[in-house]
């Protein structure tokens, strides 16, 4: 089950967390830190800004302390990586230092 973890606890992630240990106890857990307001996301208060460290720190705690034995956290500046640069040319292709290569 992948959760991600939202500015403000939008998400409930620990209610998330809670039902997936009582309903699903045998189910893993990945818990994405990538979350990076785009598109309209400005016009949501709670959305509008990145995820926190501590906002995040919270929701590791928090599924760590719910013995999660499957649990696998992402690393917080996981947004640089996961999230695409919408304003490249060719949003989805290669990175620029790899096309300089080719």
């Amino acid at each position: 089950i992948r959760h991600l973890v939202l500015p403000d606890d939008v998400a409930g992630t620990a209610e998330v967390l809670d039902f997936v240990r009582d309903e699903l106890p045998k189910a893993g857990l990945s818990l994405m830190s990538q979350y990076s307001p785009c598109y309209n996301a400005g016009q949501y208060h709670r959305l509008a800004r990145p995820l926190s460290a501590g906002e995040y720190d919270r929701a590791v705690d928090r599924c760590l302390a719910v013995d999660r034995r499957f649990c696998w956290m992402q690393e917080m500046n996981s947004n640089e990586i996961y999230i695409p640069d919408f304003s490249a040319e060719q949003v989805f292709g290669p990175k620029e230092s790899q096309r300089r290569r080719q």
